[in-house]
C-alpha cells in the first residue's frame, strides 16, 4: 500500500468522526478511579501545603487534595506515599481509550458497567464496582481469544506504548486543526497537511527535535518542520521527543482499564465501599508520563 494517498481523494472519503475528533485539542482527558478507606485529612503535611489543592464537597470539607500534574520526582513520591494512607487512586487512562474499549466492544463483550467512565464525576457502588472488574476480564480474555491488534505509540519498538488506538474498517479522526488533521488507520497514521499540494501520508513514527517534526514513512523521512499538522502530532503523545507507531496486541492499549481498574475495583468490592469516578485535565504541552507515573507510581506508597 502508498504511503501517500492525493488530498482530493481523501477529502472525499473523510476518517470517521471527522466532525467529533477523538483527542481534545486543549489537551488530555484523564479518567481516574479512586477508594476511599480512610478519613482524608483537612490539613496536609507541611512539606507539602505549598504544593496541593484542596478539593472540597459541597458541605465545604476537603475531601481530596491534588498535586498538579507538572510536579515530579521525590515530591510526587511524597505525596503518593502520604495519598495512599487514606485513598488508592489509579489513573485508569484517557477518556479516548475509554470510549475506543467501548466502541470496541459493541457487539463482541459486555462493558456496560464501564460507560460510566465517560461522566466527569460518578460513583460506582461496591456491587456494580464487582460486576466492572468481572466485565473487565472478560473483556481482556476476548482481546486475546481473538488476537485482536490496535496501534500502539510507543518510545521505542519494544517499549510499552504510551498510549494507542482501536482501529475500525476506516481511519478515524484524532485531532484537527483548520485544514490539518491525523487520523488513525490500520497502517499507522493519516497526516494531512494543510497545504493542498502536499499529499496525505501515512506516518509510522516521528521525532520532535529543534523545534521541528521529522516523520517516517514508507518512502523515507518527511522534514514537517514546524507546521501546522507537526504540532498536531507532538500532541498525540504530549512530551515524547521520538515516538514509533506500531502494532500491538489490543490488551495493551488498554491495560490502564484491564488491570488498573479492574484491580480497583475488586478492591471496592472487597472493601465493600463505593468506587469514586473523577476526571482531570492534562494540558497542552504536559507530558502524559506525569499523569501515567500517578498510576504506576502508587506502589511506591507500600514500600
Amino acid at each position: 500500500m502508498s504511503n501517500t494517498v492525493a488530498a482530493t481523494d481523501f477529502d472525499r472519503d473523510l476518517p470517521s468522526g471527522a466532525e467529533h475528533p477523538l483527542l481534545s485539542a486543549d489537551g488530555l482527558v484523564m479518567v481516574h478511579a479512586t477508594l476511599i478507606h480512610g478519613v482524608v485529612p483537612q490539613q496536609p503535611p507541611s512539606r507539602l501545603a505549598e504544593l496541593l489543592t484542596p478539593i472540597r464537597d459541597d458541605q465545604g470539607r476537603v475531601s481530596d487534595w491534588r498535586l498538579p500534574a507538572t510536579v515530579a520526582g521525590p515530591a510526587r513520591l511524597d505525596y503518593l506515599r502520604w495519598h495512599e494512607s487514606f485513598r488508592t487512586e489509579r489513573v485508569v487512562g484517557d477518556l479516548a481509550t475509554v470510549r475506543g474499549l467501548l466502541s470496541w466492544s459493541k457487539g463482541k463483550v459486555d462493558l456496560s458497567e464501564i460507560g460510566v467512565l465517560q461522566l466527569p464525576s460518578a460513583l460506582v457502588s461496591a456491587q456494580h464496582a464487582a460486576r466492572m472488574a468481572w466485565q473487565l476480564r472478560r473483556a481482556a480474555d476476548a482481546c486475546d481469544a481473538m488476537g485482536a491488534t490496535g496501534v500502539g505509540l510507543s518510545a521505542r519498538p519494544d517499549s510499552v506504548p504510551a498510549r494507542g488506538f482501536a482501529v475500525e474498517d476506516r481511519p478515524a479522526m484524532l485531532l484537527a486543526d483548520g485544514a490539518a488533521w491525523i487520523a488513525v488507520c490500520t497502517d499507522g497514521l493519516l497526516v494531512h497537511p494543510a497545504d493542498p499540494a502536499v499529499p496525505t501520508m501515512t506516518v509510522t513514527g516521528w521525532r520532535a527535535l529543534d523545534g521541528g517534526v521529522t516523520a517516517d514513512t514508507a518512502d523515507g523521512e518527511v522534514d514537517l518542520g514546524d507546521a501546522r499538522v507537526a504540532k498536531l502530532l507532538t500532541r498525540i503523545v504530549p512530551g515524547m521527543q521520538q515516538v514509533v507507531v506500531r502494532t500491538v496486541p489490543l490488551r495493551k492499549i488498554f491495560s490502564g482499564l484491564f488491570v488498573h481498574l479492574a484491580d480497583i475495583a475488586s478492591m471496592a468490592s472487597t472493601a465493600r465501599s463505593p468506587l469514586q469516578i473523577s476526571w482531570s485535565t492534562l494540558p497542552v504541552g504536559v507530558a502524559i508520563d506525569a499523569v501515567r507515573q500517578s498510576s504506576s507510581n502508587t506502589q511506591a506508597g507500600r514500600r
